[in-house]
């Protein structure tokens, strides 16, 4: 027999506990009944219901302690034949089971217990009973089910006048909502919780409010605020197992702001304490969230051992979604590392266990491996049967599409069968165009998506490099670059276009999403005709009014990125515009000028492997950083001018402008620096810029340029008080106070923001009127999440989200901080701090791509602003302050 002294609920003694775990393990009737006789004073609906009401939402290993006298709790109800008794018996033993995950015999529990309840008429108890079920549903993932049983429960505790049990609904409407994608409609369920958990002083639901409020400010992005309310519900918690839980989410907080060792920490920490608890689901989400990070840092092994674990301990459990995501994460882990045949079974595996329970978009990432692997495998004809039968199950995902089409032309493409490549790789920039958000992927896995996006662009570029059409490379530059600018616009408030127009247009795509949707589920053949006839009609419409607001805004057509023919491009003589595209053994390159009107273009693919190009880059923008000596910089600045400007040099001979439009890491390229056969830089030969695009480049040069009515200055020398967290500690910057003069005598209207005044509110206010920003502080990249990408400032951070999700108005961001060019590489330039600048608006921006000294800056400074106030062109005053320097 069980004995547990130490762990007994509150009212209960030894006795009790020992005769009703005898009394539920007897072994026949007479047993029973003996042992019933044997405590009459027990034999009392008081009895049962005292020891009911002390048994908690508790952990899985208390939970197996409770289970067995609680069924003998069960049979002392029984033999009374009360059937509130036995209904509220049987709910107790349901929730013990959820906490142990076993849901199929929790169910048959509760349908047990509903009989009872409603012959007993008792409405808070089925108001808990549905509340259960409604728990359930959501641990499975069935949120339709959830939804349904949290409508009824709400409606029967409102009955009952059961606010306490109201505040465990509204707990649970918010973290339905962030399940199902819109985090902001929880908030409100939570923020009326909490008014009524302080009104009652219930600590132990205030700190539950707390911590779904962290998930729901990490579900909007709002990480800071989800600290913030982490860090509260740990204050009020006592009980190891959810302080475990609160420790895990910081961890995830961490995680989906890219710091990944504070993540991993904070994991390390909750992993043995629900070891202890026994809440083995909890140690099987944390190890899997482990292997992603170990992924996402390039351990592949030791990300596949931790799935390992947390896959034995999902089977031990029975939890088959838990089984189905470690397959998953598995194969892609084995992808990654290119063993091709263990992922395509792993794949095979999660894809029979969520074929089973109706996951359909894991289904479809889980068909994309086995696709991706199977042609790896030179098992073309398989892979492209998967391919096609997922593409044809109904309604998809654009973005898997996306992915299914590409790796159907790249099948095609390795059988020769160019003709049928062409027409999927069309469809696939079709597709990929008509994608219109990315915000329904975790923030922390938008740069994966990003990444396989940027290949898939490329792989069709080399393809028609390969071709020699290279009038067809330069239209899938268009067509595929500016994707992220597009795919990443945060809020309808950070839009350029009126309210009015944008709910115009707003309307006009829900038309042909929803036709689109119905077309892909038509049962028949003439209801797919007659709703694809509407589709076609919709997206005709919605083209129309883009193109026309594209026309009145250009502002917002850069956030649309429309692709440009060449023909449609404004280019003078003196520019050449050149667009790159790198493949995974090869770099095809397009250059574009203009001459007596007429347009000239040629294009070269260089065969390079990926890696040797990526190594030397960052070799270059090593020894730049170091200030090594010009014996050290030369061979890599050399070596990429052979690879990347050499092909084109006819072209751009004679030209002063050369617009530089990379792809992937060649965005991280200090052209400035690169060295031609005669030793001469590449800033002394011309004015240089960077954008996503010749597209996107265009449409930025269409935007008048404002005169410099309310140029803003931000800057920093001191920092104290900013929440550092697994950031580096903050040194003074003296030079900011000298760049500061420099910046004053030439902007004399210069809205100043200096040290105390500096904080995050009335920089975020100051941004939007500003003609022209100059922030000068310290600033820290963030490769592994790049909007979290931040700017200190007065005790806090002006982060790359903040910035993005502002409609700027500024025709010149200058960013004079450490690396403010970094970022996550993207086909449409370096995702971070700068690239926000461009995605909110701003004409051109002004980043560095390596640490900056103080001393010098000045001169930099005086030289730039001498040349841009006197008419010229940002790319034109850089090259003045370059050769100043």
């Amino acid at each position: 027999m069980i004995r547990l002294q130490q762990s007994l609920p509150p009212g209960w003694s030894q006795a009790e506990w020992d005769w009703l775990t005898a009394l539920a393990q007897a072994p026949n009737a007479t047993t029973r009944e003996r042992l019933l006789k044997q405590h009459p004073e027990r034999f009392t609906a008081a009895f049962v219901e005292a020891r009911v009401q002390v048994v908690a939402d508790e952990s899985p290993a208390v939970a197996q302690q409770l289970l067995t006298p609680v069924q003998g709790l069960t049979i002392v109800a029984d033999s009374l034949r009360q059937p509130h008794l036995q209904g509220l018996t049987r709910l107790t033993q349901a929730l013990l089971l959820g906490r142990l995950y076993r849901y199929e015999e929790a169910e048959r529990t509760l349908t047990e217990a509903e009989g009872f309840l409603k012959r007993a008429n008792a409405t808070r108890e089925l108001g808990q009973l549905a509340f259960l079920r409604a728990s359930f549903a959501f641990d499975q993932g069935d949120f339709s089910r959830t939804r349904q049983n949290l409508e009824r429960a709400y409606a029967l505790f409102q009955r009952a006048g059961d606010t306490q049990s109201l505040t465990r609904c509204d707990y649970l409407w918010a973290l339905y909502y962030r399940a199902t994608g819109t985090p902001e409609k929880g908030m409100p369920y939570l923020q009326r919780a909490l008014a009524r958990a302080r009104k009652t002083r219930d600590s132990n639901a205030e700190a539950k409010i707390w911590m779904a409020m962290g998930i729901l400010h990490r579900g909007m992005e709002q990480y800071d605020d989800a600290l913030y309310a982490n860090e509260q519900a740990l204050r009020l918690t006592t009980h190891p197992l959810e302080r475990a839980r609160l420790i895990a989410n910081i961890g995830l907080v961490y995680w989906s702001m890219g710091l990944y060792l504070e993540a991993r920490a904070h994991y390390a920490q909750a992993m043995p304490i629900f070891r202890e608890a026994q809440s083995l689901r909890d140690v099987a989400t944390c190890l899997m969230n482990s292997g992603l990070l170990l992924e996402a840092e390039g351990d592949i092994q030791g990300a596949l051992e931790v799935y390992d674990e947390a896959l034995r301990i999902s089977q031990q459990i029975g939890d088959e979604y838990g089984v189905a995501f470690c397959e998953l994460n598995r194969a892609s882990a084995l992808i990654d590392s290119k063993r091709d045949a263990q992922a395509l079974e792993a794949a095979r595996r999660a894809g029979a266990i969520l074929a089973r329970l109706g996951a359909r978009m894991e289904l479809t990432i889980c068909r994309i491996n086995q696709v991706s692997a199977l042609i790896r495998l030179g098992r073309y004809a398989e892979g492209e049967t998967v391919a096609r039968q997922t593409l044809q199950q109904g309604e998809i995902s654009p973005l898997y599409a996306v992915q299914l089409r590409y790796l159907l032309g790249e099948s095609q493409r390795r059988r020769k069968r160019f003709a049928d490549a062409e027409r999927n790789y069309a469809q696939c920039l079709t597709l990929l165009e008509r994608l219109q958000s990315f915000q329904e992927i975790p923030a922390e896995e938008r740069g994966l998506y990003l990444a396989k996006l940027r290949e898939v662009v490329a792989g069709i570029g080399v393809f028609w490099a390969q071709r020699k059409q290279f009038s067809q490379v330069f239209a899938v530059c268009q067509q595929g670059k500016g994707t992220t600018l597009r795919l990443l616009r945060p809020a309808k408030n950070a839009s350029a276009l009126p309210l009015s127009e944008q709910a115009r247009l707003d309307r006009l795509q829900q038309r042909w999403e929803q036709a689109q949707n119905q077309m892909q589920n038509a049962r028949t053949t003439a209801e797919r005709h007659r709703h694809q006839r509407a589709y076609t009609q919709a997206y005709a419409e919605w083209s129309r009014l883009r193109q026309q607001l594209s026309r009145r805004y250009p502002r917002w057509q850069l956030q649309q990125s429309a692709p440009l023919t060449a023909g449609q491009i404004p280019l003078e003589s003196s520019t050449a515009i050149a667009e790159y595209l790198m493949g995974e053994d090869a770099i095809a390159i397009v250059c574009l000028t203009a001459q007596k009107g007429r347009r000239m273009m040629e294009g070269a693919l260089t065969p390079l492997p990926r890696e040797r190009l990526e190594q030397t880059v960052r070799l270059l923008l090593d020894a730049l950083e170091r200030g090594e000596s010009l014996s050290a910089l030369l061979p890599h600045a050399r070596n990429l001018y052979n690879w990347l400007i050499r092909p084109i040099e006819p072209l751009l001979q004679g030209r002063t402008r050369w617009v530089l439009c990379g792809d992937g890491i060649l965005h991280s390229v200090p052209w400035s620096a690169l060295v031609d056969a005669q030793g001469r830089y590449l800033i002394e030969r011309a004015a240089l810029c960077s954008a996503p695009s010749a597209s996107v480049w265009s449409q930025l040069m269409r935007t008048s340029r404002r005169p410099l009515e309310r140029p803003l200055m931000v800057a920093l020398s001191e920092f104290e008080g900013a929440r550092v967290d697994a950031r580096t500690k903050l040194g003074p910057l003296p030079g900011t106070r000298r760049e500061q003069q420099v910046v004053r005598r030439h902007l004399r209207s210069l809205n100043l923001l200096t040290e105390s005044q500096a904080t995050r509110e009335r920089v975020l206010q100051a941004l939007p009127a500003a003609s022209l920003i100059h922030i000068a502080t310290h600033a820290l990249p963030n490769n592994n999440s790049p909007m979290q990408s931040a700017f200190a400032l007065h005790r806090g951070w002006l982060y790359a989200q903040d910035v993005a999700a502002r409609p700027l108005k500024a025709d010149l961001a200058i960013l004079s901080a450490c690396s403010t060019a970094q970022g996550k590489v993207t086909m449409d330039g370096l995702m971070g701090l700068g690239w926000a600048f461009l995605f909110a608006g701003c004409r051109s921006v002004a980043a560095t791509l390596w640490k900056l000294p103080d001393e010098g800056i000045e001169v930099w400074m005086d030289a730039f602003y001498a040349r841009y106030r006197g008419g010229a062109s940002t790319a034109q005053a850089v090259q003045a302050a370059c050769q100043r320097m």
